[in-house]
């Protein structure tokens, strides 16, 4: 096993534990607030695990050069992202809603709608590209497209439809924050591209331009002919 496997097994397998830790940690540490964050992960990993199988089955039984699955996993998967999708959607309004110490989570309430706005941009983005780089995508850009509508559809209702703890003007007040949150974040990222571009054109700016070279002379291009010959001509070595 080489050394840079060993080390991604090392990695993923202290991930892995780090991430089991956290979850565990109601019972561990019980009395520490930061307990309501490994809560909501372990709430939420079955229906994350369903929707990553869905991507995955959607992503590969389409249209890609390697590793395609068969067709059945485009729906297959589909079935798995709605499954998780509603999921979610019962934790809003029904009685699966994530508590901690007989309230709501305060880490659910933060999640959910940043989950919605992240969910219904990726699949907008990723509708558009396929539209206008890919070549003959445009089944799998409609069913992106329907999987952002009905996000959207699920978005709205939450802001008019009060859940079974969460009402609709606290969802909305937390909708706006989630909004702010992801536009800063889009902001950050452009800015730091763009910095990242001036920098790099005054860098190219400031340097002298390259000397040119003097041309190989004869005897230069009858060496480099005679190599060509030794390494393609073949001959009793062969």
């Amino acid at each position: 096993m080489s050394s840079s496997l060993t080390k991604s097994v090392i990695g993923r397998s202290i991930s892995f534990i780090g991430l089991a830790m956290v979850m565990i940690s109601p019972w561990t540490t019980p009395s520490s607030d930061s307990t309501a964050a490994g809560q909501l992960l372990l709430q939420l990993l079955i229906p994350v695990v369903i929707m990553c199988w869905g991507l995955y089955g959607m992503i590969f039984g389409g249209y890609v050069p390697v590793q395609r699955l068969s067709r059945s996993s485009r729906w297959l998967g589909l079935g798995g992202c709605i499954i998780a999708i509603t999921s979610l959607g019962l934790m809003h309004w029904s009685i699966m809603t994530p508590m901690w110490r007989g309230e709501i989570n305060p880490y659910w309430i933060v999640f959910w709608p940043t989950f919605l706005l992240f969910t219904i941009s990726i699949s907008s983005v990723a509708c558009v590209s396929l539209l206008t780089l890919g070549t003959n995508r445009l089944n799998s850009a409609f069913r992106l497209a329907s999987l952002g509508l009905l996000i959207a559809i699920i978005t709205i209702s939450a802001m008019l439809i009060d859940g079974a703890i969460t009402s609709a003007e606290a969802f909305r007040e937390h909708l706006w924050m989630a909004s702010a949150d992801i536009l800063g974040i889009i902001l950050g990222a452009g800015s730091a591209i763009i910095v990242f571009t001036i920098v790099i054109w005054t860098y190219e700016n400031t340097q002298s331009h390259p000397s040119i070279t003097t041309p190989p002379s004869a005897e230069e291009y009858e060496h480099i002919a005679a190599v060509i010959a030794d390494n393609l001509g073949g001959g009793e070595d062969e």
